[in-house]
């Protein structure tokens, strides 16, 4: 199971969701890691660029700045300078930010199955999707949303600053992907939301028998995560259009391993 986060620009008036650009991704995994500075207007002018994108170039570039500001990258001064001189600060310091392509491929290399954010539902699922459509990314992603489990708390607010201040009495550095999916991974911990479940059998597969699973087990494939793992890499796995499945898993399994 793996919990992320994205900082992204904000919307013009009338643009949808799956057209926010991101401007960070964090993902973790237990101790594991992956996260990058993102510059979704890369090779253009940041203004013209953002506004060509159905962003709203001020509001996203005093995030932008905030956001760069406290990582050190920019100064703090930056922030009160006009948007068109945090503009110039932003493009001396993005030559080494990745595209939002990169970022969306990292993410799903780093590992696909199960990712949970907070308030998912509504953000940061439509956006990761419409990236994930947009640049033609297959990936075996089940998205969830900690909001709702989140909320049976029956707190005053259940912004995930709030949820973690009032559990672990103390604040955690919000609205930086990393820190903010670290932060969930500990709160989804504490609570118990989102326990692992055990590992599903291969023979719940519809064409998984007792012979095919037999086949996996030889290459060390002993779930259907780990099948999830080896051989999806982003692909449907159509069973239905196999008639002769044990022969090709073999095939496929003495080519890949």
């Amino acid at each position: 199971m793996f919990f992320y986060d994205l900082e992204t620009t904000f919307l013009s008036k009338g643009s949808k969701r799956e057209d926010q650009q991101i401007l960070e991704v964090g993902i973790i995994q237990g101790r594991k890691t992956f996260s990058a500075l993102v510059d979704p207007v890369k090779g253009y002018p940041i203004i013209s660029r953002l506004e060509e994108l159905g962003q709203n170039p001020e509001r996203s570039i005093r995030f932008w700045t905030k956001l760069l500001a406290g990582k050190g990258v920019l100064n703090n001064a930056d922030r009160r300078k006009s948007i068109h001189e945090q503009a110039k600060k932003i493009d001396s310091v993005r030559a080494d930010f990745i595209t939002p392509e990169d970022a969306i491929k990292g993410m799903v290399s780093f590992g696909t199955g199960v990712w949970v954010a907070h308030n998912g539902k509504a953000f940061d699922n439509k956006i990761i999707q419409a990236h994930l459509d947009r640049h033609a990314i297959k990936a075996n992603i089940i998205f969830k949303d900690s909001l709702p489990e989140i909320r049976k708390l029956k707190l005053p607010s259940h912004s995930l600053g709030f949820v973690y201040k009032h559990l672990f009495k103390q604040p955690f550095r919000a609205h930086h992907a990393l820190d903010d999916a670290k932060a969930l991974q500990r709160v989804c911990k504490h609570l118990k939301i989102f326990e692992i479940e055990p590992p599903t059998k291969l023979t719940t597969l519809k064409g998984v028998g007792p012979k095919t699973e037999e086949v996996f087990i030889q290459a060390g494939i002993l779930s259907v995560e780990d099948l999830s793992a080896w051989f999806l890499k982003g692909e449907t796995w159509q069973f239905k259009t196999y008639k002769n499945l044990h022969n090709i898993l073999l095939e496929q399994i003495k080519t890949k391993v």
